[in-house]
């Protein structure tokens, strides 16, 4: 990644495109390049490529519902970890042993460990402030979550930001579905019970000094919507810890990037089967087609190993003991060119004997006709 030091500008600039981005105070600077959009969407070359970037295209709209789950924490965060969030999808993703690229579904919900106590802080994380762990139990049957907070005492246990005399621990329960590929429309997509009306619970704890710290408490939240019809959905709890600041009017309000927060829980579903992912063999034809073509169910089995086949394996080899007398091995060839050390003549015999203890060299033999 490039960066601008003496000359400040954002924008486009011939090849060039300059911008900022959270994470970092610099300006990135990055080039222009590559094939043009209509050469990777239609060129064979790239039939591969877009089964990926189809894939990569379905991490990012999960993605996208992921972090909205946890939308009032985004103001904690110190730089922008959308980019982690897809990649820990694409891991998921690839776990997947029964769909072909290009369709392969990101279920969140068999796998929630693998976001579970993700960090949307770099520099000072919730458990580097709050070092006595927080606790909660999910409740997927009625879409509730019980947090227990234990008592902060400032120095011992709980290492806020000094700068700021007040803080609230929030919690946060969304809905996460689980997203799969739609042969219809040749895009990723969530179940059709899903929309953006799913909201989530928020839940706060009062303001406290940051100098004398807080009693051990417990917070409850509830989600309003109902109950997801099928299981393939998770249940994803965020805890933070925010900072804020006193006013004329003796209200406290937050104060922006100051704080802390992490994934706390994921309740995924536990009856579910995972499924180990296994190298699928496809043709040459269907490499090359584009994902729209790809977009019909074509599921192929497994090729199996017939029974006539199996008879056909070479059988092992037996072990035969060496001969008493030594066996005499001579192989003969003739060097490119000429070097002192040689004879005039280049031709020349390497012979080896084999014996009963083994394969050994006996020497050369020059001027070999």
């Amino acid at each position: 990644m490039a960066y601008l030091t003496e000359l400040k500008f954002s924008g486009s600039l011939g090849d060039f495109t300059a911008y900022k981005m959270r994470g970092t105070d610099k300006t990135v600077i990055r080039r222009k390049g590559g094939a043009s959009k209509e050469t990777i969407r239609t060129s064979r070359r790239f039939a591969t490529a877009r089964l990926w970037m189809t894939e990569f295209g379905g991490c990012s709209t999960m993605g996208k519902e992921v972090r909205f789950m946890m939308s009032p924490m985004k103001a904690l965060a110190d730089y922008n970890f959308s980019g982690f969030v897809n990649k820990a999808l694409k891991q998921i993703q690839k776990l997947d042993g029964v769909s072909a690229l290009g369709r392969r579904a990101i279920r969140l919900s068999q796998y929630p460990e693998l976001l579970q106590g993700f960090s949307l802080n770099k520099y000072t994380t919730f458990d580097s402030m709050v070092r006595t762990a927080v606790t909660c139990t999910i409740d997927r049957a009625t879409g509730s979550a019980r947090i227990n907070i234990p008592q902060l005492v400032r120095d011992i246990n709980f290492f806020p930001n000094s700068q700021h005399p007040a803080y609230s621990i929030m919690v946060c329960l969304g809905v996460v579905p689980d997203f799969t590929f739609n042969s219809t429309t040749g895009k990723y997509a969530a179940p059709k019970w899903y929309d953006t009306m799913q909201g989530m619970a928020i839940a706060e704890t009062p303001w406290y000094s940051s100098l004398k710290g807080s009693p051990a408490q417990t917070l409850e939240v509830v989600l309003n919507n109902p109950i997801p019809p099928d299981a393939g959905y998770s249940l994803q709890v965020t805890v933070g810890v925010q900072f804020g600041a006193l006013h004329d009017n003796g209200m406290v309000k937050q104060v922006k990037r100051t704080g802390a927060a992490k994934i706390l829980a994921i309740a995924g579903d536990e009856s579910a089967g995972k499924t180990m992912p296994i190298v699928k063999p496809s043709s040459d034809i269907e490499a090359f087609l584009p994902e729209t073509f790809l977009a019909e169910d074509s599921q192929k089995e497994m090729p199996t190993v017939s029974s006539a086949a199996t008879e056909m394996r070479e059988a092992p080899k037996v072990f035969r003991e060496p001969p008493a007398g030594a066996w005499k091995v001579t192989y003969t060839y003739t060097s490119s060119a000429s070097s002192a050390i040689d004879p005039p003549d280049t031709r020349r015999e390497r012979i080896f004997e084999i014996g009963a203890m083994g394969l050994y060299h006996s020497g050369w033999s020059y001027g070999v006709q």
